[in-house]
Protein backbone atom coordinates (compact mmCIF):
# COMPACT_ATOMS: atom_id res chain seq x y z
CA UNK A 1 0.00 0.00 0.00
CA UNK A 2 2.92 2.50 1.06
CA UNK A 3 4.88 1.37 -2.19
CA UNK A 4 1.41 2.06 -4.45
CA UNK A 5 1.11 5.95 -3.03
CA UNK A 6 4.62 6.68 -3.12
CA UNK A 7 4.21 6.09 -6.71
CA UNK A 8 1.68 7.82 -7.20
CA UNK A 9 3.17 10.40 -5.60
CA UNK A 10 6.14 10.64 -8.06
CA UNK A 11 4.10 10.25 -11.20
CA UNK A 12 2.04 13.44 -10.34
CA UNK A 13 5.23 15.26 -9.55
CA UNK A 14 6.68 14.34 -13.20
CA UNK A 15 3.21 15.46 -14.69
CA UNK A 16 3.11 18.55 -13.22
CA UNK A 17 7.00 19.35 -14.12
CA UNK A 18 6.46 17.98 -17.91
CA UNK A 19 3.52 20.84 -18.00
CA UNK A 20 5.48 23.62 -16.76
CA UNK A 21 7.91 22.97 -19.37
CA UNK A 22 5.45 22.64 -22.76
CA UNK A 23 3.81 26.15 -21.07
CA UNK A 24 7.74 27.65 -21.24
CA UNK A 25 8.17 26.66 -24.59
CA UNK A 26 5.37 27.97 -26.20
CA UNK A 27 5.91 31.04 -24.40
CA UNK A 28 9.20 30.78 -25.60
CA UNK A 29 8.14 30.73 -28.90
CA UNK A 30 5.18 33.17 -29.34
CA UNK A 31 6.95 36.56 -30.82
CA UNK A 32 7.05 39.88 -28.86
CA UNK A 33 4.18 42.24 -29.30
CA UNK A 34 5.24 44.97 -31.26
CA UNK A 35 5.06 48.81 -29.38
CA UNK A 36 4.17 50.67 -32.41
CA UNK A 37 6.74 53.82 -32.89
CA UNK A 38 5.68 57.27 -31.44
CA UNK A 39 5.42 60.14 -34.68
CA UNK A 40 8.37 62.06 -35.31
CA UNK A 41 7.57 65.52 -35.61
CA UNK A 42 9.69 67.60 -38.19
CA UNK A 43 11.61 70.49 -36.74
CA UNK A 44 13.58 73.21 -38.68
CA UNK A 45 16.70 74.90 -37.57
CA UNK A 46 14.73 77.53 -35.46
CA UNK A 47 12.61 75.17 -33.47
CA UNK A 48 8.33 74.37 -34.35
CA UNK A 49 8.54 77.55 -36.23
CA UNK A 50 9.36 77.50 -40.27
CA UNK A 51 12.16 79.57 -41.33
CA UNK A 52 11.98 82.60 -42.37
CA UNK A 53 12.46 83.58 -46.17
CA UNK A 54 15.48 85.81 -47.53
CA UNK A 55 15.44 89.15 -47.18
CA UNK A 56 14.94 90.36 -50.72
CA UNK A 57 17.72 91.69 -52.64
CA UNK A 58 17.93 95.72 -53.05
CA UNK A 59 17.13 96.80 -56.72
CA UNK A 60 19.96 98.60 -57.85
CA UNK A 61 17.80 100.05 -60.95
CA UNK A 62 15.09 101.36 -58.41
CA UNK A 63 17.85 103.09 -56.53
CA UNK A 64 19.97 104.38 -58.77
CA UNK A 65 16.52 105.77 -60.86
CA UNK A 66 15.57 107.69 -57.80
CA UNK A 67 19.15 109.08 -57.13
CA UNK A 68 19.55 110.57 -60.41
CA UNK A 69 15.77 111.92 -60.73
CA UNK A 70 16.33 113.62 -57.41
CA UNK A 71 19.69 115.10 -58.60
CA UNK A 72 18.34 116.12 -62.13
CA UNK A 73 15.27 117.34 -60.32
CA UNK A 74 17.00 119.98 -57.78
CA UNK A 75 19.03 121.52 -60.81
CA UNK A 76 16.26 121.49 -63.30
CA UNK A 77 13.89 123.74 -60.30
CA UNK A 78 11.69 121.06 -59.46
CA UNK A 79 10.34 120.12 -63.61
CA UNK A 80 8.42 117.04 -64.31
CA UNK A 81 11.52 114.47 -64.43
CA UNK A 82 11.12 110.78 -66.35
CA UNK A 83 13.90 108.36 -66.72
CA UNK A 84 14.34 107.02 -69.97
CA UNK A 85 17.38 104.57 -69.70
CA UNK A 86 19.17 102.77 -67.31
CA UNK A 87 22.21 101.18 -68.10
CA UNK A 88 24.10 99.22 -65.86
CA UNK A 89 27.94 99.30 -65.27
CA UNK A 90 30.17 97.49 -62.41
CA UNK A 91 31.95 101.28 -61.97
CA UNK A 92 29.17 103.75 -62.31
CA UNK A 93 25.72 103.31 -63.78
CA UNK A 94 24.17 106.06 -66.84
CA UNK A 95 20.42 106.78 -66.23
CA UNK A 96 19.21 109.08 -69.40
CA UNK A 97 16.41 111.44 -67.96
CA UNK A 98 13.84 113.39 -69.80
CA UNK A 99 12.50 116.68 -68.05
CA UNK A 100 9.99 118.94 -68.65
CA UNK A 101 6.49 118.26 -71.62
CA UNK A 102 9.41 117.58 -74.13
CA UNK A 103 11.55 115.41 -72.44
CA UNK A 104 14.57 117.37 -72.87
CA UNK A 105 17.53 114.80 -72.05
CA UNK A 106 19.76 115.06 -68.97
CA UNK A 107 22.44 112.60 -68.20
CA UNK A 108 23.61 111.50 -64.98
CA UNK A 109 26.36 109.06 -63.60
CA UNK A 110 25.82 107.42 -60.38
CA UNK A 111 27.43 104.47 -58.52
CA UNK A 112 25.42 101.29 -57.75
CA UNK A 113 24.78 102.46 -53.86
CA UNK A 114 22.66 105.53 -54.93
CA UNK A 115 25.90 108.32 -55.23
CA UNK A 116 25.29 110.78 -57.87
CA UNK A 117 28.99 111.73 -59.81
CA UNK A 118 27.61 114.36 -62.18
CA UNK A 119 23.99 115.42 -63.56
CA UNK A 120 23.79 117.40 -66.17
CA UNK A 121 21.74 118.82 -69.49
CA UNK A 122 22.76 116.74 -72.46
CA UNK A 123 21.04 118.47 -75.18
CA UNK A 124 20.92 121.82 -77.42
CA UNK A 125 17.51 123.12 -77.02
CA UNK A 126 14.22 122.66 -75.13
CA UNK A 127 12.88 123.10 -71.82
CA UNK A 128 15.33 122.66 -68.64
CA UNK A 129 18.16 123.26 -71.00
CA UNK A 130 21.16 125.93 -69.05
CA UNK A 131 19.11 129.18 -68.53
CA UNK A 132 20.43 131.66 -71.33
CA UNK A 133 20.15 128.35 -73.75
CA UNK A 134 23.60 129.27 -74.34
CA UNK A 135 26.16 126.27 -76.09
CA UNK A 136 27.82 125.43 -73.08
CA UNK A 137 31.36 124.39 -73.27
CA UNK A 138 32.39 121.07 -73.72
CA UNK A 139 28.65 120.28 -73.77
CA UNK A 140 26.65 119.55 -71.28
CA UNK A 141 27.56 121.92 -68.65
CA UNK A 142 28.01 121.18 -65.08
CA UNK A 143 27.44 124.77 -64.57
CA UNK A 144 24.69 124.90 -61.79
CA UNK A 145 20.84 127.55 -62.65
CA UNK A 146 22.10 129.17 -59.47
CA UNK A 147 25.43 130.10 -60.54
CA UNK A 148 24.33 131.05 -63.95
CA UNK A 149 21.39 133.01 -62.90
CA UNK A 150 23.74 134.68 -60.87
CA UNK A 151 25.84 135.63 -63.08
CA UNK A 152 23.27 137.48 -65.43
CA UNK A 153 22.12 139.17 -61.73
CA UNK A 154 25.57 140.48 -61.31
CA UNK A 155 25.83 141.88 -65.01
CA UNK A 156 22.28 143.52 -65.30
CA UNK A 157 23.25 145.47 -62.19
CA UNK A 158 26.03 146.98 -63.63
CA UNK A 159 24.92 146.97 -67.54
CA UNK A 160 21.88 148.86 -66.77
CA UNK A 161 19.47 146.00 -67.48
CA UNK A 162 20.70 145.71 -70.98
CA UNK A 163 19.44 142.33 -72.67
CA UNK A 164 21.87 139.52 -71.84
CA UNK A 165 22.52 136.00 -73.32
CA UNK A 166 24.62 133.07 -71.40
CA UNK A 167 27.75 132.65 -74.57
CA UNK A 168 29.13 129.35 -72.99
CA UNK A 169 29.89 128.41 -69.26
CA UNK A 170 33.28 126.44 -67.96
CA UNK A 171 32.73 124.55 -64.75
CA UNK A 172 35.10 124.56 -61.77
CA UNK A 173 35.62 122.93 -58.44
CA UNK A 174 36.88 126.19 -56.93
CA UNK A 175 34.94 128.62 -59.37
CA UNK A 176 32.63 128.05 -62.22
CA UNK A 177 33.48 130.96 -65.31
CA UNK A 178 30.36 132.14 -67.01
CA UNK A 179 30.55 134.43 -70.38
CA UNK A 180 27.38 136.86 -71.32
CA UNK A 181 26.87 138.89 -74.30
CA UNK A 182 25.43 142.31 -73.32
CA UNK A 183 23.23 144.19 -75.66
CA UNK A 184 22.19 144.14 -79.69
CA UNK A 185 26.45 142.97 -80.52
CA UNK A 186 26.27 140.82 -77.24
CA UNK A 187 29.36 142.60 -75.32
CA UNK A 188 31.31 140.04 -73.86
CA UNK A 189 31.26 139.98 -70.15
CA UNK A 190 33.49 137.67 -67.75
CA UNK A 191 31.27 136.19 -64.28
CA UNK A 192 33.21 134.30 -61.86
CA UNK A 193 31.15 132.36 -59.67
CA UNK A 194 30.57 129.57 -57.01
CA UNK A 195 28.36 126.73 -57.38
CA UNK A 196 26.05 128.01 -55.37
CA UNK A 197 25.57 130.55 -56.97
CA UNK A 198 27.45 133.09 -54.42
CA UNK A 199 30.12 135.67 -54.50
CA UNK A 200 29.89 136.25 -58.23
CA UNK A 201 32.39 138.43 -59.54
CA UNK A 202 31.37 140.08 -63.23
CA UNK A 203 33.32 142.60 -65.51
CA UNK A 204 33.42 143.33 -69.27
CA UNK A 205 35.58 141.22 -70.99
CA UNK A 206 35.94 142.86 -74.81
CA UNK A 207 37.65 145.73 -76.37
CA UNK A 208 34.19 147.36 -78.71
CA UNK A 209 30.89 147.37 -78.30
CA UNK A 210 28.52 148.57 -75.61
CA UNK A 211 30.01 148.91 -72.11
CA UNK A 212 33.88 148.07 -73.74
CA UNK A 213 36.92 150.66 -74.11
CA UNK A 214 36.49 152.83 -77.13
CA UNK A 215 39.32 151.29 -79.43
CA UNK A 216 39.89 154.37 -80.94
CA UNK A 217 41.79 155.72 -77.25
CA UNK A 218 45.73 155.79 -77.41
CA UNK A 219 46.66 154.66 -73.99
CA UNK A 220 50.37 155.78 -75.00
CA UNK A 221 51.28 152.04 -74.48
CA UNK A 222 50.77 152.23 -70.36
CA UNK A 223 51.47 149.94 -68.13
CA UNK A 224 48.27 149.80 -66.11
CA UNK A 225 47.52 146.43 -66.21
CA UNK A 226 44.07 144.83 -67.97
CA UNK A 227 43.01 143.73 -64.48
CA UNK A 228 43.28 147.26 -63.31
CA UNK A 229 41.13 148.95 -66.24
CA UNK A 230 38.47 146.11 -66.02
CA UNK A 231 38.34 146.96 -62.46
CA UNK A 232 37.69 150.54 -63.07
CA UNK A 233 34.95 149.95 -65.68
CA UNK A 234 33.29 147.71 -63.35
CA UNK A 235 33.08 150.62 -60.91
CA UNK A 236 32.66 153.23 -62.65
CA UNK A 237 29.54 150.98 -64.31
CA UNK A 238 28.03 149.98 -61.46
CA UNK A 239 28.72 153.90 -59.35
CA UNK A 240 26.30 154.44 -62.13
CA UNK A 241 24.11 152.25 -63.35
CA UNK A 242 25.19 152.98 -67.08
CA UNK A 243 26.49 149.68 -68.98
CA UNK A 244 28.31 152.06 -71.60
CA UNK A 245 31.52 152.88 -70.41
CA UNK A 246 34.90 153.45 -71.95
CA UNK A 247 38.59 154.32 -71.25
CA UNK A 248 39.44 157.60 -71.92
CA UNK A 249 43.28 157.32 -71.04
CA UNK A 250 45.49 155.59 -68.58
CA UNK A 251 47.94 156.58 -66.12
CA UNK A 252 50.62 154.02 -64.33
CA UNK A 253 51.92 154.32 -61.34
CA UNK A 254 53.64 151.94 -58.78
CA UNK A 255 51.53 152.98 -56.22
CA UNK A 256 48.00 153.72 -57.75
CA UNK A 257 47.12 153.67 -61.29
CA UNK A 258 44.77 156.17 -62.66
CA UNK A 259 42.01 155.26 -65.31
CA UNK A 260 39.59 158.00 -67.01
CA UNK A 261 36.58 156.51 -67.91
CA UNK A 262 33.75 157.71 -70.44
CA UNK A 263 30.32 157.31 -69.26
CA UNK A 264 27.43 157.19 -72.05
CA UNK A 265 27.07 158.54 -75.37
CA UNK A 266 28.48 162.07 -74.35
CA UNK A 267 31.42 160.33 -72.31
CA UNK A 268 31.20 161.79 -69.12
CA UNK A 269 34.31 161.85 -67.28
CA UNK A 270 35.15 159.67 -64.35
CA UNK A 271 38.16 159.26 -62.53
CA UNK A 272 39.35 155.97 -61.20
CA UNK A 273 42.56 155.00 -59.00
CA UNK A 274 43.18 151.52 -58.68
CA UNK A 275 46.36 149.50 -57.87
CA UNK A 276 47.63 147.20 -60.84
CA UNK A 277 46.10 144.22 -59.09
CA UNK A 278 42.80 145.59 -60.01
CA UNK A 279 41.56 146.61 -56.26
CA UNK A 280 40.01 149.93 -56.80
CA UNK A 281 40.75 152.63 -54.06
CA UNK A 282 38.37 155.52 -55.41
CA UNK A 283 36.16 156.60 -58.25
CA UNK A 284 34.23 159.53 -58.64
CA UNK A 285 32.73 161.96 -61.26
CA UNK A 286 34.77 164.87 -62.65
CA UNK A 287 31.96 167.03 -64.30
CA UNK A 288 28.35 168.31 -63.00
CA UNK A 289 26.49 165.76 -64.87
CA UNK A 290 28.70 162.39 -64.47
CA UNK A 291 27.06 159.44 -66.31
CA UNK A 292 23.82 160.81 -64.50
Amino acid sequence: MKSVLIACSMALLLGVAACSDQKSEESASQPASETPAAPQTETTATGDKPAAPPAAATDTETLTNNACVAAVEQQASGADVTVLSNEFSEANTLVMLGVGPDRAPWRCLVSNDGQVQEAYFDGDDSAGAPAGGGETAGGGSDVSEAAINACIAAVEEQAGGSEISVLNTEFSEANSLVMLGVGADGAPWRCLVSNDGQGAEAYFDGDDSAGVPDASVDTGGSDVSAAAIDACLAAVSGETGNGDVAVSSTEFSEANSLVMVGVGPDRAPWRCLVSNDGQVQEVMSQSDEGAL
